[in-house]
């Protein structure tokens, strides 16, 4: 089974919990956030420099 799939049968607190195992402070949740949306920017223009490449 795929992470992908794994994840989509399973409720979002429990995805949350997986990785938050102690009580976190807001500096700590925005770093993580931050952390978070710069590693999905980054596979968006993996992605698409992938797709912008293919032949057409």
């Amino acid at each position: 089974m795929s992470q992908r799939s794994m994840y989509a049968k399973q409720d979002p607190k429990e995805i949350i919990d997986q990785f938050v195992s102690c009580p976190m402070t807001a500096e700590v949740v925005n770093a993580a956030s931050m952390a978070f949306k710069t590693v999905l920017t980054e596979r968006r223009a993996k992605r698409a420099v992938r797709l912008l490449a293919q032949p057409a």
